[in-house]
């Protein structure tokens, strides 16, 4: 399994999360450099290393992936939080709920750091961001 397809079925399998009142929410590859719309998933390699897994030459392939939600801070700023806090818990409750996505199996899924980012030629936007380490088998 390569990064590629690893981050194609993570967009797939976070496609159906949906915040109620905003219904479904839109997951990306690859976080954008302008601010989002709206409420947003965006899913983004971080690294990728060949590791050795058992003696006799057997090796594995991790990758970690970070995953971002991204809320532009324009509304009630209570809303706007709310609903990125209650999507974080439902993308962290799916990748407990799903030990493999494709051929990879997940292991450990970080901290979640929340922020505000600034920019300059739009409104402020709340974040949230954790990684995901997957292993999958090499061929």
């Amino acid at each position: 399994m390569t990064m590629l397809n690893l981050l194609d079925s993570l967009v797939e399998l976070l496609q159906g999360l949906r915040v109620e009142g905003l219904g479904l929410v839109a997951v990306e590859k690859y976080r954008r450099l302008e601010p989002a719309a709206g409420l947003r998933v965006y899913v983004s390699p971080v690294s990728q290393r060949e590791q050795a897994e058992a003696i006799g030459g057997q090796y594995v392939e991790r990758m970690e992936v970070e995953v971002r939600c991204e809320v532009p801070w324009e509304r009630g700023a209570v809303s706007d939080a709310d609903a990125l806090l209650t999507l974080i818990d439902k993308a962290l409750a799916l990748f407990e709920a799903h030990r493999e996505v494709g051929e990879a199996r997940r292991g450990r899924v970080g901290e979640v750091r929340y922020g505000i980012v600034h920019r300059r030629t739009a409104h402020p936007a709340f974040y949230g961001r954790f990684a995901v380490e997957f292993t999958a088998d090499k061929r």
